[in-house]
């Protein structure tokens, strides 16, 4: 049997921004502002809408920042979102 084993995830979705937010404890508004992208552009990202892949990276940056982490659990392909409260 395999062991499963993390790797960076390149590519998260509306649901995996969500959740990362709520694990670092990020209001929508904060987020926002944190990241100089509009509110709405935050909550369209979040609900799978179309945004520019620049605000996808700018809201992924902000939230790795503040210890949210994005990996790909292989061999299953699953997505995991931890959270570290470690940080300086």
């Amino acid at each position: 049997m395999e062991h499963p084993s993390l790797v960076r995830a390149e590519n998260i979705e509306a649901l995996h921004f969500r959740m990362a937010r709520a694990g670092v404890n990020l209001s929508i508004r904060e987020l926002a502002q944190m990241t100089g992208l509009n509110k709405a552009t935050i909550v369209r990202l979040e609900a799978g809408g179309t945004v520019r892949p620049a605000s996808k990276i700018a809201a992924r940056e902000a939230l790795e920042t503040l210890g949210a982490n994005f990996w790909i659990c292989q061999p299953s392909d699953k997505i995991v979102i931890s959270v570290d409260r470690n940080l300086c």
